[in-house]
């Protein structure tokens, strides 16, 4: 993946995995994700997640290397539309008010 320094909105598919103390793969999913904003430590993800709500994660800087882009007709997926989408599902099946609030600064 590129390394995106820029601190634009993007639209990304995070596979991620949770490991036991064992090492054995616990859970593991692909999400379809927009990447708000790079932090100094952490990266902050609008996710529309698997019970239908659409949730504000926080992960580590270091989850980066587990997001790829999401493409739309050989371009990056619209920022807008993504934001359009999410928000329409908040609507619908509710979720976290700060993705609610960075939803809405996206779309306008």
């Amino acid at each position: 993946m590129t390394q995106h320094l820029e601190d634009t909105p993007r639209v990304v598919r995070y596979t991620w995995a949770l490991v036991g103390s064992k090492g054995k793969v616990l859970e593991s999913s692909n999400v379809i994700a927009l990447l708000v904003k790079r932090g100094r430590s952490r990266l902050h993800l609008i996710v529309g997640a698997n019970d239908g709500a659409v949730k504000y994660w926080l992960v580590p800087l270091a989850e980066e290397r587990h997001m790829t882009d999401v493409d739309y007709r050989n371009k990056p997926y619209p920022v807008k539309r993504a934001a359009k989408l999410l928000l329409r599902r908040w609507r619908k099946l509710g979720g976290h008010d700060r993705a609610r609030d960075a939803l809405k600064a996206l779309e306008s």
